[in-house]
């Protein structure tokens, strides 16, 4: 599936959860649907706006509630992956791996370890490619509480140059609510799936932001050292 852009995306998301805003977006004049928008703290750019506006009304219909169902696989995945983890936290001390869905037409695997593996974990918040309103601090503090592994893992804030073996980078986008809208797996060397299971997970069902008048991106490098 081609990806919409982001601020087309956020509507869409709104929309299907809020049955009044989507009756308001549905309803009004293509021109309009951006003002519809912005009365709900959605900002688009003009090219946003335009892709908006240019949406036949029935296949707006139509992307709203193929969203729809995609947030109710989503949860339910989530509920699934949560009592997964409960019972494998019982019963051996480990789970498995269950697939989360983070937007229309992206899959990425998720872990739902509660724990590592062995080893020494460390992290390099990107400051050079961070854009939005929220502070590298921020970021970093959200980071460390997300999980215990990472509350003690060595953080650092860094630039995109250099390399390590057993790294893999993710970059985040968190929505004005304060929740992960997007999370891409960029790029990783000789890290152990495992690993990269339970940082998905956790950069995104365990990260919350404060709500922001705007969207914030960035990049966070982890390093594993395993035992």
């Amino acid at each position: 599936m081609t990806r919409l852009p982001a601020g087309v995306e956020r509507v869409l998301d709104k929309a299907a959860e809020d049955s009044a805003f989507r009756d308001a977006l549905t309803s009004a004049e293509a021109a309009s649907r951006a003002d519809v928008a912005r009365a709900a703290s959605i900002k688009l750019t003009p090219s946003e706006a335009t892709v908006l506006a240019a949406a036949p009304v029935e296949d707006l219909r139509r992307m709203i509630d193929e969203v729809a169902k995609t947030q109710e696989r989503r949860r339910a995945l989530v509920r699934l992956a949560l009592g997964t983890a409960a019972v494998g936290t019982v019963a051996a001390g480990t789970v498995g791996v269950c697939t989360f869905l983070f937007r229309p037409g992206y899959i990425v695997s998720a872990g739902v370890r509660h724990d590592l593996p062995p080893g020494r974990l460390a992290g390099c918040l990107l400051s050079d490619d961070l854009t939005g309103p929220r502070s590298a601090q921020e970021i970093l503090d959200v980071l460390r509480s997300a999980a215990p592994e990472l509350a003690s893992a060595d953080w650092v804030l860094g630039t995109g140059t250099g390399s390590a073996p057993n790294y893999a980078e993710y970059r985040v986008t968190v929505g004005t609510d304060g929740a992960v809208h997007d999370l891409e797996h960029v790029r990783d060397q000789h890290l152990d799936r495992d690993v990269r299971n339970f940082l998905c997970f956790v950069l995104q069902a365990r990260s919350s932001y404060r709500p922001a008048d705007g969207e914030t991106q960035f990049t966070v490098r982890f390093v594993f050292e395993p035992r």
